[in-house]
């Protein structure tokens, strides 16, 4: 009896053991993803902190506010947001731009995504202590691709749209449609922060930043289009319900 307890007990040991050893091994050497943020701005955070945030790092903060739309371009009532942020340094001679982007109504209204575009034309780092500062933050890549595209995971995917769009950096705001969020959310890529360097000589030129969660994105925009649906629904409820209770005119 006591030979065979211990063997069962050997094994659960070992088993304890195996588990152990693998969460060490992940755990050194996967990204600090709670520590993911552009300039200490994170996903999830309110516009009235990323404007504290930006301010206080003395960046200039314009934001657009919109209201949803139906797909016949009629305001839905209450639901203006702030639907993206353009900050830049107050110091015109600083080539930096952060464009941040909100997840529209009925969500919460967070970051959702986080695009940065920051160009040196004077006092640029090296690449080599670019790449150590951020490895002292996120830990080593998740991903390298041709020594310039890094990318820091939670995910394993390796799907394109986890890695880099093939134009992923387009600074305009056409560059979250429906389409390249869609690309996002396929991948699966969960909580990622990719960071494409430009350099030459060993001196960076340009540096190009985005934070996204594709779990997250996802969850935003189904709810935001079950909400326009209701609406839609809603709406055309009502236009039947008085068209039921109208007089029809004499035939």
């Amino acid at each position: 009896m006591n030979f065979y307890f211990n063997k069962v007990l050997d094994k659960i040991m070992r088993k304890i053991l195996f588990l152990l050893c693998i969460y060490v091994v992940v755990s050194c050497s996967s990204s600090n993803a709670s520590d993911f943020n552009i300039l200490g701005i994170e996903l999830g955070m309110s516009p009235a902190e990323i404007e504290s945030i930006l301010k206080e790092s003395n960046y200039k903060v314009v934001p657009l506010k919109v209201a949803l739309r139906t797909r016949y371009n009629k305001q839905i009532p209450n639901t203006e947001h702030v639907y993206f942020i353009d900050a830049r340094p107050m110091d015109n001679k600083v080539n930096d731009a952060v464009f941040i982007y909100f997840a529209a109504p009925p969500n919460d209204n967070v970051v959702s995504f986080i695009i940065r575009n920051n160009n040196f034309y004077t006092d640029a780092p090296s690449q080599k202590n670019l790449l150590k500062a951020l490895e002292e933050k996120y830990n080593k890549p998740t991903y390298i691709q041709k020594d310039r595209d890094f990318t820091w995971s939670v995910s394993e995917s390796q799907a394109p749209p986890c890695l880099l769009w093939n134009n992923p950096f387009n600074d305009s705001m056409s560059n979250l449609n429906n389409k390249g969020i869609n690309k996002l959310i396929s991948g699966e890529c969960g909580l990622t922060l990719n960071i494409r360097i430009d350099q030459r000589n060993g001196i960076v030129k340009r540096v190009k930043t985005r934070l996204f969660d594709s779990d997250a994105l996802k969850i935003q925009r189904d709810f935001a289009d079950k909400f326009m649906q209701d609406y839609e629904e809603k709406v055309q409820q009502e236009k039947l319900q008085k068209a039921n209770s109208a007089t029809v005119p004499k035939l």
